[in-house]
């Protein structure tokens, strides 16, 4: 099964951000950043106002590393690496995948891949330790070619595989 595509720098950006969510958990950062702020606020009613405003500075860094991670860091992935701004030509065969761009023409071995994320609107493949590859879902001509893939993906990596909603 063949797929050609080129990431636009929002559609990368998204797929970047579905694979730092499993590493900064959004939803513990905010909690933290949370209880900062009212710990800060709890400090600065009480009179320690050193302490407090501690708290209150580090709930702001803490929001703002979390904002550059969604915002800024996806992009600055994109646009620092020429490659990503190139057309892709993926063939999944049963025993290999055929990676062609402008500067790259390769056979990939199926056991490069240890592990791939199934999100609403990529698939990253993972290898090495933490790089990745991204394909986008609209790559696949229609539902079933999706489908057949995931199926490959299945059938190649089994357990190493992670589906995540929205």
């Amino acid at each position: 099964m063949e797929v050609n595509f080129k990431y636009s720098p929002d559609e990368y950006a998204k797929a970047a951000w579905l694979h730092l969510k499993a590493a900064l958990s959004p939803r513990r950062d905010i909690l933290v950043i949370a209880i900062c702020l009212f710990t800060g606020a709890y400090l600065l009613y009480t009179g320690e106002i050193s302490f407090g405003l501690s708290m209150m500075l580090m709930a702001i860094i803490l929001a703002t590393l979390l904002a550059a991670a969604r915002w800024i860091v996806p992009y600055w992935w994109y646009w620092r690496e020429p490659k990503l701004r190139q057309e892709y030509h993926l063939d999944f065969d049963t025993d290999v995948i055929k990676f062609r761009t402008e500067t790259v023409n390769s056979e990939l071995q199926w056991s490069l891949y240890k592990r791939a994320v199934i999100g609403p609107e990529h698939y990253l493949l993972y290898y090495g330790n933490k790089s990745f590859t991204v394909i986008p879902r609209r790559a696949f001509s229609n539902v079933s070619s999706s489908s057949a893939f995931e199926t490959l993906l299945r059938e190649k990596l089994g357990s190493k595989m992670i589906e995540v909603r929205g």
